[in-house]
């Protein structure tokens, strides 16, 4: 009988129980997927990759952060295209997507955060995850990541701000599932009734 490594990653609502891979990591069994439990192909290879730390697969986490009526966001502007991301980029050796993520926001945005639980998680050239965070110390715009030190432009130009929430509809936020997520759920929290004092 083969020996088996037996994997275990918690992710807040993001998790596998199991992985199972014999001595050269070739993928045996699993159990539980993502959070959206569908059991596909695109699924088990992104924690595949994840588990054996290949660079095939790049895997990113990021960090979603509100403050009152806005997000903090990064414009882009790259070959003559404006748009929005959420600050994040990739995971690292002996990383968890959640000190990525973390790291990130240091280095984009110059901010120290808390990072909470995982709002979505985007199957596409790797496994994204983008986590909910509280600013704990710093300013936006300090950062001081490798994006904004490079001197022939080649990734184009990155410049960290807060945006409207109520706009994020308006503007090329990608991906745009995640903005329309986080739209949601500040029009949820919007709705909530406020406390009266007695």
């Amino acid at each position: 009988m083969k020996k088996v490594n037996v994997h275990k990653i918690v992710l807040h609502n993001v998790r596998v129980l199991c992985m199972i891979f014999s001595k050269t990591h070739k993928f045996i069994e699993w159990k539980k997927d993502f959070c959206n439990g569908e059991k596909s192909e695109t699924n088990i290879m992104g924690v595949l990759f994840y588990v054996n730390g290949r660079d095939s697969v790049r895997n990113r986490g990021s960090m979603i952060l509100m403050e009152k009526d806005s997000v903090a966001l990064i414009r882009r502007y790259r070959e003559g295209t404006a748009y929005y991301v959420f600050p994040g980029g990739g995971i690292e050796k002996d990383e968890t997507p959640q000190t990525a993520a973390r790291r990130e926001a240091f280095e984009e945005l110059g901010l120290v955060v808390k990072v909470k639980e995982c709002l979505s998680v985007i199957h596409y050239n790797g496994v994204h995850f983008f986590f909910l965070g509280d600013i704990e110390e710093g300013v936006l715009g300090k950062g001081k990541g490798e994006e904004y030190t490079e001197e022939n432009g080649v990734r184009g130009t990155y410049q960290p701000l807060w945006v409207k929430l109520e706009d994020l509809s308006t503007l090329d936020v990608r991906p745009k599932e995640v903005a329309e997520k986080v739209q949601s759920l500040y029009r949820i929290n919007s709705e909530k009734p406020t406390e009266k004092s007695v």
